[in-house]
């Protein structure tokens, strides 16, 4: 039997459906309760969506991970999103620096999001490496390692 699914850019009516979904999932995984501010939903249905579910999972788990204070923002959402060629039908090919510098933006972006979140989650714990590493999900010897990439000190 074979069953055939449209393409997420046909189905914008799925779109909140499933980043609800995913953020639920997340929430429940991180023990966290994330709350999303109304004009992501619709930028979200702008998008062409070229990636499919796949790539709105991603968007919803990179979002998580960047949220500051529990909440999604439009902030939050890939560089991508902003670009008008992402809501065409046929959306141009980028020049190549314009991506890279794309992704050296989002890059950074991650970074310094997750940098943050290690020292206000060392601050809210008084600098206990293991509470936080078991809060981030990650061992301490990881920890540790960001906390030396990032300079942080304990």
């Amino acid at each position: 039997m074979s069953i055939t699914i449209p393409p997420l850019r046909n189905r914008i009516e799925d779109i909140p459906l499933l980043f609800r979904y995913f953020l639920e999932k997340i929430s429940r995984d991180r023990a966290m309760q994330f709350s999303t501010e109304p004009e992501v939903m619709e930028w979200l249905k702008k998008y062409n969506w070229p990636g499919n579910v796949r790539e709105l999972q991603n968007v919803v788990e990179r979002a998580a991970s960047l949220a500051e204070n529990d909440t999604i923002t439009l902030r939050h959402l890939p560089v991508d999103f902003y670009a008008p060629s992402f809501y065409s039908a046929s959306p141009p090919a980028a020049p190549a620096a314009d991506l890279l510098n794309c992704r050296e933006q989002r890059r950074m972006l991650a970074q310094d999001a997750e940098k943050h979140k290690i020292l206000s989650l060392l601050n809210l714990h008084a600098g206990n490496v293991s509470q936080v590493a078991r809060e981030l999900g990650v061992s301490r010897k990881t920890l540790y390692n960001k906390m030396r990439v990032y300079a942080i000190r304990n």
